[in-house]
């Protein structure tokens, strides 16, 4: 099965998109439909095996097993290369629970070193906070060390300094 190159996009009409959508599902499809085919002769000629043995069963279910393996090896490289080809705004983790409210809570605020900006030594305001939750077991309990890093702008120079 070979994959042919796409045409250029941006030169194609609407009409020429959706007939090559139409195309591309049909295609999908009809793979699809050969795979489950194939599998379900290779299990025919499987259990015809098992009753009695056949050289030429042996050799034609030996080639719908190629078949099968170089399909769906082809099918799994166009939609790796398919979901390659997308731009994904999903991060590649999903982001944790926030832990329960229950839970007791320990603040622990980090400061910067100093209450000047390190560039220009000029004031420095407050905007906005990290704050990351680091769950802790006390020998039968468990409570939450609440880490807090506010975040400060330089008024001369717009720097942010935040505690490391």
């Amino acid at each position: 099965m070979t994959v042919a190159a796409l045409p250029d996009l941006d030169q194609l009409d609407v009409e020429a998109l959706k007939m090559l959508v139409i195309e591309e599902r049909e295609q999908h499809k009809s793979d699809a439909e050969l795979i489950e085919h194939l599998k379900l002769v290779i299990e025919k000629y499987r259990r015809m095996i098992f009753g009695k043995k056949s050289e030429k069963v042996v050799v034609q279910l030996e080639q719908l097993e190629f078949q099968l393996e170089d399909l769906e090896s082809t099918q799994a490289e166009a939609e790796a290369a398919a979901e390659a080809a997308t731009p994904s705004n999903t991060p590649a983790r999903p982001a944790r629970k926030p832990l329960p409210g229950h839970l007791p809570r320990e603040v622990v605020s980090h400061h910067p070193n100093s209450g000047r900006c390190p560039d220009c030594g000029g004031a420095l305001r407050s905007f906005g906070e990290d704050v990351t939750e680091q769950l802790e077991y006390i020998p039968e309990c468990f409570k939450v060390i609440r880490h807090v890093r506010p975040k400060f702008a330089c008024n001369g120079c717009d720097r942010v300094v935040e505690a490391p």
